[in-house]
């Protein structure tokens, strides 16, 4: 038999050798994708269902939805790289399943003439072998099509099994039961979630997060996860909320479950999108100290693609450039992150850039957020630090500033010289850096900096409005207390009001 290949775009195909090539660079799959792939060349342009794709990718075998979604899922990923198609030539055709939306281009290596495949498929043979097989599983019958599917879809019914007794009849007729029950199970899976959704209100760049923590202790985890979010915040201008009252708005919904499974720990990441009503991503990311950065990059990589966000890969390279290159010192840095949205583990941040910072001394980032943390937590009056204290604070940072003013690596560093400068009364220079601060790279600090610069040049309008941003920011009213003390008190009382007023309103219209 003549072995085929096939051309999709500048693809080229080869199934029997697992291998897709694109402008003369070589990508392998596994065995479960070229299979797939074959079915979908083999059928162009063709919508299949997902039963038609376990007959004759997994050989009827009885799998989960996330099992073909998530091959899917990869497949679309390796596709997309060609930048031809915006979902990786692979559409999902809502409750029917799933078209490679592309003409194919059969190439017999034989002769090395290529011949171009009809967009109606070819009959898909069914031996008596695999018939047997099929019913002995007693697999569901594939859904029921429309007449246009009928005619675009010409796949030859399985024999008839004779059963040789009733009890076996009744046997099959359970199993049919049982087999539809769990399919239904897994549709109802992907609804959306109990909360009221109003289709028209529903806001594409709002994003409902939540994270379900069974670990007593994952502050690394929870490091990663915010670095996610804080990506997804300020790089992509997406909207993120973990208010169970701004759920209802949100069309995204993101959730991270963090687990430990064997001695291994890991964050499983989903991504149901309530427009469609799809779920588009469930993936789950192994963590270990020496992967912590691939692991990150990865998790991006994948959320922007299920998102069709198209962003090169050197720019989420840029963002993660600026953490700490030592495992160690990087582990203890997202760390830090995460106790600082523990309310009861916060100031053990300063300890954990502390000793970051003695692993990887010269980190620009390290430096920067060390000082800025220490600086918030001093004033913040929490602390037996004294006002010689935070000059001695001042004093360490200006004998390193040399080391960050020449090349800053990091954004952080921009801002931390901004809270310097305000601290030495220095507010025009304050501006100049807060300026260098791209509006992607803007954090809840950075707002509350610019809060005081409109306080200080007396606009109380302006330092109103970028308060509130950092309380948006943040998601908590705990982020005021440290608006408050910080660099000069700051009367926040009239913010404080409006937030119970609100509060008390919703409470009165619950009742």
């Amino acid at each position: 038999m003549q072995k085929q290949s096939y051309r999709i775009d500048n693809w080229f195909f080869v199934p029997h050798e697992n291998r897709l090539v694109l402008d003369e660079q070589e990508i392998l799959i596994d065995n479960r994708l070229s299979n797939l792939l074959l079915f979908l060349c083999d059928n162009p342009r063709t919508t299949l269902s997902r039963d038609e794709i376990i007959d004759h990718v997994w050989k009827g075998s009885i799998l989960t939805d996330q099992v073909i979604t998530q091959a899917i899922f990869e497949l679309r990923k390796i596709l997309k790289t060609n930048n031809q198609h915006l979902q990786g030539y692979i559409i999902t055709v809502p409750k029917r399943g799933y078209k490679l939306d592309a003409d194919v281009e059969v190439v017999n290596e034989a002769k090395h003439e290529p011949t171009i495949q009809s967009a109606t498929p070819k009959i898909l043979e069914v031996n008596t072998e695999q018939n047997n097989s099929v019913a002995a599983k007693e697999k569901v019958p594939p859904k029921q099509t429309n007449e246009d599917e009928k005619s675009a879809t010409a796949v030859k019914p399985a024999k008839s099994v004779r059963f040789s007794s009733l009890l076996s009849m009744v046997g099959a007729l359970i199993a049919v039961v049982v087999v539809v029950a769990f399919f239904n199970r897994s549709d109802i899976a992907k609804q959306p979630s109990v909360e009221t959704v109003v289709y028209g209100a529903l806001e594409p760049r709002f994003i409902e997060a939540s994270i379900d923590n069974s670990l007593d202790n994952a502050s690394l985890q929870n490091g990663i996860i915010f670095k996610v979010i804080e990506y997804l915040k300020y790089n992509v201008n997406y909207r993120v909320s973990f208010n169970p009252k701004d759920h209802s708005k949100a069309a995204k919904k993101l959730s991270f479950i963090v687990t430990r499974e064997n001695g291994i720990d890991y964050v499983n990441i989903e991504y149901f999108n309530k427009i469609s009503n799809y779920q588009h991503l469930d993936r789950k990311y192994p963590i270990s100290e020496e992967h912590l950065k691939r692991s990150i990059k990865l998790m991006l990589d994948d959320v922007l693609d299920a998102f069709n966000i198209d962003i090169a890969k050197s720019e989420i390279d840029l963002v993660l450039r600026e953490m700490p290159t030592e495992p160690a010192a990087l582990a203890l840095s997202l760390e830090a992150i995460g106790t600082l949205h523990s309310y009861d583990k916060q100031f053990d941040a300063v300890d954990l850039l502390a000793k970051a910072l003695e692993i990887e001394p010269t980190s620009h980032y390290l430096l920067s957020m060390n000082y800025t943390y220490n600086m918030a937590i001093a004033y913040l009056g929490k602390s037996n630090l004294s006002i010689d204290s935070i000059n001695a604070l001042n004093s360490d940072f200006e004998k390193v500033l040399p080391l960050l003013t020449d090349s800053p690596e990091s954004f952080k560093v921009y801002e931390a010289m901004a809270l310097h400068a305000l601290s030495k009364d220095l507010p025009i220079e304050a501006v100049q850096y807060l300026n260098k601060i791209p509006h992607t790279h803007n954090t809840i600090m950075t707002f509350v900096l610019r809060a005081k610069l409109a306080e200080s040049f007396g606009n109380p309008a302006s330092a109103e409005e970028f308060y509130y941003q950092a309380l948006h920011e943040s998601g908590t009213p705990r982020v005021l207390d440290i608006a408050e003390s910080l660099l000069f008190y700051s009367d926040l009382s009239k913010m404080r009001l409006k937030l119970q007023s609100q509060l008390e309103s919703v409470v009165e219209d619950k009742s």
